[in-house]
């Protein structure tokens, strides 16, 4: 894992504002980014993970130096770089857009940073040759841009950016533009990439999947701030907040009443076991994945909750089938099962089933 001891990105308190929009008054100020703490340590592979307008890609260029912060300290390997410009900070960023030269082949788009350095021509046919190998694009160096896939052309601008070995590597968003299996396949050589050169990547991203596929941390954003810091696993099975529960992966919310420790009263009447729970009389709402639940026919034994219903809908998504349930009183949620063995039941199944889970599986969070 990385180490966490001497980070190589240190936010402290960071802060952007905006004026507000004409004809708002002008204390009505947006707060892009409010008061954003994190630390990335070396070798780590960080994303800034949150809807449109959380104020992720803000974060980033605040990190690359394109946008100055009202308000904090950014540090790099321990400078504060805040009135460094951009092109001194020892960080180098790829866009959505790749940003490659169209005039130049790939040997000169790669190249283009180290003639900026006065390199020697030796030394720079090296550095190519050895970015090229990197990205897996040994051959193309006298192609141009035009002729390239959109899965090449990103690979060309990860070797133009990793080329000059910067302390950080700055991804926003990337593989956006990209087809979903081509996406897929670019995420694990960008895993490999990083791994193999050792250098810290932050990434921007609003894909939940990608952030868990490629991270050792993950900062979820909302609306400027820092909803939670962790690895995937962690956000994933232990969410902080309501917000972290819905925005990765699927979830099942159930509205109902804190009664006596370990248990809430839904809204249709039922009891269920939970881990822990606010005081009595507090609405809550009880958070279970999909795949933390499954149907049977019968109440099973053990200290489970078991709720009756009846599907509405089957849904078959190939890997796995989703069910549709919906519970006496009204509530529906969803239930995930792995296609591992034929189907047990079907929408068209007429007797009452029963939806089960683990106490341990539910999150409790105030409504």
């Amino acid at each position: 894992m990385p180490d966490k001891g001497v980070p190589d990105v240190e936010l402290r308190g960071v802060s952007r504002r905006y004026a507000p929009p004409p004809g708002e008054s002008a204390t009505d100020e947006v707060r892009a980014v409010d008061n954003v703490s994190l630390r990335v340590g070396p070798r780590e592979f960080f994303s800034l993970l949150g809807p449109s307008g959380c104020g992720k890609t803000t974060t980033l260029r605040m990190i690359a130096g394109f946008v100055v912060p009202n308000d904090g300290e950014i540090l790099i390997r321990g400078e504060d770089v805040r009135n460094v410009p951009p092109y001194r900070r020892n960080v180098n960023t790829t866009f959505q857009s790749y940003a490659l030269f169209p005039h130049l082949d790939v040997f000169e788009n790669i190249a283009f940073g180290l003639r900026r350095k006065g390199m020697r021509k030796a030394e720079i046919g090296e550095k190519v040759a050895w970015a090229l190998s990197l990205v897996r694009l040994e051959g193309f160096e006298r192609r141009s841009p035009r002729d390239m896939s959109g899965g090449e052309q990103q690979r060309v601008a990860m070797a133009r950016a990793l080329v000059n070995m910067p302390a950080v590597l700055l991804l926003d968003e990337p593989l956006s533009a990209l087809d979903e299996k081509l996406r897929r396949h670019m995420q694990l050589e960008l895993k490999r990439i990083q791994r193999e050169i050792g250098i810290t990547f932050i990434l921007v991203t609003h894909d939940q999947e990608e952030a868990l596929t490629l991270s050792d941390t993950i900062a979820v954003m909302n609306r400027g701030r820092v909803e939670q810091v962790g690895p995937p696993r962690a956000l994933y099975e232990s969410p902080a907040t309501r917000f972290v529960a819905e925005f990765i992966g699927a979830t099942n919310f159930l509205d109902g009443t804190a009664v006596e420790r370990g248990f809430v009263r839904l809204a249709g009447g039922q009891t269920v076991r939970v881990p822990e729970n606010d005081p009595a009389g507090a609405a809550v709402q009880v958070c279970v994945r999909p795949e933390k639940m499954w149907l049977a026919a019968r109440v099973e034994t053990g200290s489970l909750n078991a709720l009756p219903g009846k599907i509405v809908d089957v849904v078959y998504q190939g890997a796995v089938t989703r069910y549709r349930f919906a519970l006496e009183g009204g509530a529906q949620v969803f239930v995930t099962r792995q296609n591992t063995e034929p189907a047990a039941f079907s929408e068209d199944a007429a007797a009452e089933l029963f939806v089960h889970w683990a106490p341990d599986a539910s999150r409790v969070y105030q409504s």
